[in-house]
This record gives C-alpha cells, structure tokens and sequence, in this order.
C-alpha cells in the first residue's frame, strides 16, 4: 500500500500484512499503523449493510401478510390477489385440508427473480374464494372452486399422484401459461375413451344398520362424457337378508331425484329405484327426464329386514359403480352380448341350439329383429348345459315370495358365477311352477356385468312357448327389465299405472313391456334407457 493511504477492509490482507512486518522489523509499529490507518467508518457501514441483509429474512409464521418471500419463514408469500400472506407449498388438497383450515391446495405463477415477470408455477396452500365449492361440483369460472380449478366444468383438485384423486379421475397434467415461457402442474380430471366403455369401480364398504339409513351421503364423480351411473350395492354379512335400497339421492345441482318415502308413496320422484334382497341397484338415468351429466352425484344407502320378524342387526354392504362412458356423451346404438344356459330341457341343448335353422337360432332371429329398431343388437354368444345334479334340481323353477332367494330362483341364478365380462345371463328351464309366468327377472335394472348373484340373470319358461317369435319377445322383456325397463302398464296401480317414461302408454297392449302378453314395439323413451344399460357395450 502507499504511505498515507487511507484503506478500507477489503483492501487489507494477510499476505500485505506480513511484508509490512519483515520490512519495518517491528511488530508494534506495525499494529500501531494498521490501526492509524484503518478506516473505520467504512467498517461501520460494511456492518451496518450485514445487518440489513439479515433484517430481510424475516420469520413470519403461516397467515402473518406479506410483501415478498424473504419474509416468510416457509419463503412463500402469496401474490396480493390470494390474499398476499405467507403460505405453504403443497402438493395435493388433503394437505391444505388437514393442516389449515378454510385453504386449499391453489396454482398460480410466481415471481422467482424479482423482475415483477411470473416464471415459475408454484401451488401452496390459499383461501378459498367466498361461497366456492368443493371438487367436483359444476363450475362455470374457477372462482366458484375451493382450489380455483374449474376444469371441463368441474370442480379440480391439486394432485401429485393418482390416488389423491377420487375414483374414476386421474392425476393429470396440464398447462400453465407464464410471463416468462410455459409451466404446467397437476390436477384431479378425466381421460378420454375412444368407444363406448363400462368402467367399474369399487367405492366403500358400510355397516349399516336396519330399519334406517346411513346417515351420511356417499358421493360418486361422474365425467363429462358418462351417459350414466349405475351404483350397486352387495349384502357381505350376516347370513340373515335384508333388502338393500337408497334412501335419497341427488344430482350436481343438488336436486334430489330419488327419494324412498317419496317413490312409496306414489309422489313419482324424477328416477325410480325398487330396493331388492341382498342387492340393490340404482340406475340413472333410467327415464330421459332425468337430467345427466358431469359432477357428483350423492346418494344415502339404507337397509331393511326382509321377514318383518326378523331381529335388527348390522348390515354389511359392499358398495361399487361403473359408469358408462362414449365419446360425446352420445350413444345411438349398443351391443349385448349374452350367456345361455340350457336347464334339463326335453329338446335343446347347448350344442343342438346352434344350429343353423333350427328353432332357437329362429328364436335369435326375432330377438335381433325386436331390438334392431332401437339400435340394439345381439353380440357374443355362449352356449352352456347346466349340468347334473343342477339340472334335475332346476328343470322346474319353484317360486317362494317369503324366501330370501325367492325359492330355487335365487340357487339358478347363483350357477352363472364361471362368467365374467360385460354380459347378461338368459336361463331357459322347462317350466316355471308359477301359473302364467313365463320369465322372470329379479331386479330393475339387475346387476350389470355382475354374475353369480341371486339376481344375475333372467329365466325364461322355454318348454312352455309355442313358437320362436313368442320366446324371442318373453327373452326380449325379462332383458328389457335387466336392462333398466319397468312395465309400460302395471295390472293394478299400486301406485303407479306405468312405468316413469314420459312416451309410453298404460293402453298400449302392443309395448314390448306391457305387463300381460303384448307385442314387441320400443318407444323412443324406452331405447334411451336400454342404449345406457351399463351391459350394453
């Protein structure tokens, strides 16, 4: 350094400081001068700019307003228009949820760089707008939306994986657009599908208990390219039955369209639902004046004794759904694909029935030929002998209202568990011990794809039929009741002289589903609902 200069402390250094010491050769001298020359008051600033920076690290906890990151101890503070308060990053919604309460798991662009240009795509944890709702809810704008997601007109969620979607969405990625370039990030929605498809998905199990419901709804998300929903619930324990059924359900806009007490008492709700043993179906839409479509769709399980004498026990149920998807939601043809099961019947088996010009091939003729107006057709076909003792047991179905199984209905029936796959069950016994019944199908709709229950299939009286076009239009109506259709006219009105679609006639003997001997004509209202039958493929 030069004599009489006047340093500050970054001119200093070791290696300065030890050649002064073996020039001058005096230790004193030379700590005397670093102190005379030291400039002490550029000291105090380079200290004073220390302290500066370590006053714009600030700890303010989570909530506490902000101005700028390096204010918070999480070093995230939320843009002014979430609220401009300190936050947590997040990855998905359960998080939000659970550690702060009235926030959600929201995405937006940050400022990384200070520049006042977003550059980077954070989600963390914000308020959530005023009188918004939760995932999948319908939405218009993303500010009537917990998280500020309204994705194809739906409710979304912030996710990092599959399984914090509930089922039926995915984890998706989609794009965000930057001041600085692109981002994207994650959120619950739906993929596409190519072709009509029948997803099932497992829900819950409940223990219920009888005589009342659950007393909380479960809710289902539906996408926006679903055509309908169809719920099922399955009897696990205990070995005494109880009838399964709904006690209310509600649509996404928060419209009951079914309730119980209602159906009962003949106030015809917008859906209908009959309750049946072990097994209870809910189909929607299976009337096309029932509006259907994306969002959730909440429903309220409840059970019953079967025999009024019967003790009140718990009741477990296990619940699933499948929806039933097509691209753009429209459907104007389908497909059945069907399991025969021949009964120890005086003629027909299952090798002699497929052949050509024979008698039931004659009977499949009239089938496809009923159902081709409404767009229906028959697909994929099994032939199977029931084999002995079975056969011997069931060649005569006997009917017992006051049983569980409905007699040896419910035994048949349960002979289709080998099956698997989208398709319905026809079993052709030689008589059904019965007068006058010629077929039988337990529930409406029945379990859909769902084989080796009491319920899964249709039985039809074959031996008893004079000729193909009478068998094929008895198989046509015990499937049309699988399928979701109930009589167009009922033999007495209790409470209902008909069924819950608005183009069907009670007078019209010549309906496929009018409750005596009829015809074979669809309506236009009735096709609707075969088309979405979740079997229909």
């Amino acid at each position: 350094m030069e004599q009489g200069e006047e340093p500050g402390m970054e001119d200093f250094n070791e290696a300065e400081w030890e050649n002064e010491l073996i020039e001058t050769g005096d230790e004193d001298i030379m700590v005397e001068e670093i102190s005379d020359t030291m400039n002490l008051e550029d000291t105090n600033d380079d200290a004073m700019d220390i302290n500066e920076t370590q006053e714009d690290v600030s700890d303010l906890p989570y909530g506490s307003p902000c101005l700028n990151d390096r204010e918070c101890s999480s070093m995230l503070c939320l843009p002014e228009f979430l609220g401009g308060r300190c936050s947590e990053r997040c990855q998905n919604e359960r998080y939000c949820s659970f550690s702060h309460s009235g926030t959600s798991c929201t995405v937006f662009g940050r400022d990384s760089d200070g520049d006042n240009l977003t550059d980077e795509v954070v989600t963390a944890c914000a308020p959530r707008p005023s009188g918004s709702n939760p995932s999948g809810r319908r939405c218009v704008n993303n500010e009537e939306c917990y998280s500020r997601l309204c994705l194809d007109g739906v409710c979304s969620s912030i996710c990092s994986i599959d399984s914090d979607c509930v089922p039926a969405s995915k984890c998706l990625s989609y794009p965000f657009h930057l001041d600085e370039g692109e981002g994207a990030y994650n959120a619950c929605g739906f993929d596409t599908v190519g072709a009509i498809t029948t997803q099932t998905y497992d829900l819950t199990t409940l223990t219920l208990v009888m005589e009342s419901s659950a007393g909380r709804l479960q809710e289902i998300l539906v996408p926006p390219d679903a055509v309908s929903l169809t719920i099922t619930g399955i009897q696990t324990s205990p070995s005494q039955a109880a009838v399964i059924g709904y006690y209310q359900v509600f649509d996404p806009e928060n419209t009951k369209i079914y309730d119980i007490v209602d159906f009962y008492n003949g106030d015809d709700p917008p859906n209908w639902h009959v309750p049946w043993i072990k097994i209870g179906i809910f189909m929607v839409p299976i009337t096309p004046r029932v509006s259907f479509g994306r969002g959730v769709y909440r429903f309220e399980p409840i059970t019953s004794r079967f025999v009024e004498s019967d003790p009140i026990v718990p009741v477990g149920v296990n619940f699933s759904f499948q929806l039933k998807r097509a691209p753009s939601a429209s459907v104007t043809t389908g497909t059945v694909n069907l399991n025969f099961f021949f009964v120890g019947l005086d003629s027909v088996n299952a090798t002699n029935a497929q052949v050509s010009g024979s008698q039931f091939q004659n009977m499949l003729g009239w089938l496809r030929s009923i159902w081709s107006p409404a767009g229906l057709n028959v697909g994929s076909l099994t032939y199977n002998d029931i084999p002995e003792p079975d056969a011997s047991t069931y060649r005569i179905v006997h009917i017992d209202y006051n049983d569980p199984d409905l007699g040896e209905v419910g035994g048949l029936l349960r002979l289709s568990a080998s099956i698997s796959g989208q398709s319905a069950n026809v079993f052709f016994v030689h008589d059904i011990d019965e007068s006058g019944v010629l077929g039988l199908s337990p529930g409406i709709p029945g379990p859909q794809g769902i084989h080796g229950t009491s319920a899964s299939g249709v039985i039809v009286n074959y031996d008893s039929m004079w000729d193909a076009h009478s068998t094929a239009m008895v198989v046509a109506h015990e499937l049309g009741h699988y399928l979701g259709l109930f009589h167009s006219a009922e033999q007495r009105a209790d409470p209902y002289p008909g069924d819950c679609i608005p183009d069907t006639s009670e007078t019209d003997t010549h309906n496929l589903m009018y409750w005596s001997w009829g015809g074979d004509r669809l309506t236009a209202g009735q096709t609707f609902v075969l088309l979405r039958a979740a079997v229909v493929q």
